[in-house]
């Protein structure tokens, strides 16, 4: 019978080998672990985003904490803070909890996309607000003219023009002057609102008009503008000078510093409405249109936007 026992080299060899093993069942066991964590907390974001979907369609604001969903009961909170006796939402990766991570919707149409934000806005214990104002808030300037929403600002507009600003993300409070109106053309703006309206006759120019919104949070003061560049012109092209020449037609002296592009029509009445325009230039312009005699003839002329000058030709 053989009693030899094993060599120093066959023990070393069998605990490499068993080394080996170990080393490669933690390591599956650490990847398929992940891998379940990693699965939680995605199907966890998920439920947090379609609870964000929720408050966003209720309140319309389009960035909230996780807390935020919380508190008003759009999702139900993994456990009670000893401390705070908050509800917590926590995480399956084990980094603490979620409840200062955000979620920010988009509207597209009559629905929102909420895209869950990875980076965690705690701030010794508390979700800073300030820091999620700084990346998501935007304030937006709206036109209206003569009550009809105006998309395209690079065109001259007329009448009376309404300029709103809104925030998809927080209420305008405009409260203690936080809200400022400035102009570049100088103009007496009040301040204390998130909307102006523009009806002054006299305006004929471009303008850049700027809202800034200031808002305290935790102390700490926050400030968000937007600017919007307007070509208002509510002054009638202005008349300097009128000549009957031998062919019955008219040269005229036409002033406008608006919107430049002018039309100009003769005829028996002080009404436009019959009009027949025919394009002109700023500047002495000869008409194509001619006078008739024994008759009262006006002369009008209009700029782009449609401010009308109209005068009584002195045929005598």
């Amino acid at each position: 019978m053989n009693n030899r026992g094993f060599t120093l080299v066959e023990l070393l060899a069998t605990i490499f080998v068993l080394a080996i093993i170990t080393t490669i069942g933690i390591t599956s066991y650490t990847r398929v672990s992940n891998a379940i964590k990693k699965e939680q907390r995605n199907n966890k974001i998920k439920r947090i985003e379609e609870a964000a979907t929720k408050y966003a369609f209720d309140t319309g604001k389009t960035v909230v904490f996780v807390d935020t969903l919380v508190v008003n009961g759009y999702i139900d909170s993994d456990y009670i803070d000893n401390d705070t006796e908050r509800g917590m939402v926590s995480d399956p990766l084990g980094n603490n909890n979620m409840n200062c991570y955000a979620v920010h919707m988009e509207k597209k149409g009559s629905y929102y996309t909420a895209t869950f934000d990875n980076n965690s806005y705690n701030n010794n214990g508390l979700c800073d607000i300030n820091a999620l104002y700084n990346n998501y808030t935007k304030i937006k300037l709206s036109v209206k003219q003569n009550g009809i929403d105006i998309t395209n600002t690079n065109t001259w507009l007329n009448g009376t023009i309404n300029i709103t600003a809104s925030s998809e993300n927080m209420d305008l409070n405009c409260n203690d002057n936080d809200c400022k109106w400035n102009s570049t053309s100088g103009l007496n703006i009040d301040h204390g609102n998130n909307y102006i309206t523009i009806s002054n006759d006299n305006i004929e120019n471009e303008t850049t008009y700027t809202f800034s919104y200031r808002v305290n949070v935790n102390g700490e003061i926050n400030s968000y503008s937007d600017s919007i560049s307007l070509k208002i012109d509510n002054v009638a092209p202005r008349i300097d000078y009128i000549n009957i020449n031998d062919d019955k037609s008219i040269t005229l002296m036409i002033n406008e510093k608006g919107s430049l592009n002018v039309s100009v029509c003769i005829n028996n009445s002080e009404s436009e409405a019959n009009c027949e325009w025919e394009d002109a230039n700023v500047g002495n312009y000869k008409t194509s249109s001619k006078i008739i005699e024994g008759i009262n003839n006006y002369i009008h002329v209009k700029d782009k936007v449609g401010n009308i000058n109209s005068e009584l030709i002195n045929t005598t």
